[in-house]
């Protein structure tokens, strides 16, 4: 399938797998750490799932984590773009290793794509279990390689974007 850039409202969302949308990735314990590592976990309420969506240009964004309060974002070890290295939260500073390029499928489903090379945001193993670790992989079209962007409950004081809104009770979710 095609992939096309895309881009969203600057704001937080859940990233979770477009197979499993009980599965999101997250900041492993919650920990605001340089170095913490990013895997799948079981879908929550807690705001170490929590991801802000900041766009740089076009169709490349930071990814800040909330557990940080947006000073840490998902991070690339060491700036690599080979097959396999591991994604973790870092400090946030303007470099590539810390921005992410966003492209949809032709199904709608989101791919996130390192701004170190062409290498894309993967379940490690192609497993959809929980305590999975997140990586850096070619891209092949595997379920594994796409997600949903959930806009996360609007923070107090935070600017809810212009547009057409559906209200429901969340007991219902």
């Amino acid at each position: 399938s095609s992939l096309n850039p895309a881009t969203i409202d600057n704001g937080w969302y859940k990233i979770t797998s477009s197979a499993n949308s009980n599965l999101a990735i997250e900041v492993q314990g919650g920990t605001n750490a340089n170095g913490v590592n990013i895997y799948g976990n079981t879908k929550n309420g807690s705001n170490n799932q929590d991801f802000y969506f900041e766009q740089i240009s076009g169709n490349e964004y930071a990814i800040k984590t909330a557990v940080s309060d947006k000073a840490r974002a998902l991070d690339v070890v060491g700036g690599n773009s080979a097959n396999g290295i591991n994604v973790r939260q870092w400090d946030y500073s303007d470099r590539k290793a810390v921005h992410w390029k966003l492209y949809t499928d032709d199904e709608g489903n989101y791919v996130l794509v390192s701004s170190t090379g062409d290498k894309v945001l993967d379940i490690c193993g192609k497993k959809m279990a929980n305590d999975t670790n997140i990586w850096l992989w070619e891209y092949y079209g595997a379920n594994t390689q796409k997600w949903k962007l959930n806009p996360v409950n609007v923070k107090e004081g935070q600017e809810i974007a212009d547009g057409t809104y559906t209200i429901g009770l969340a007991s219902n979710n």
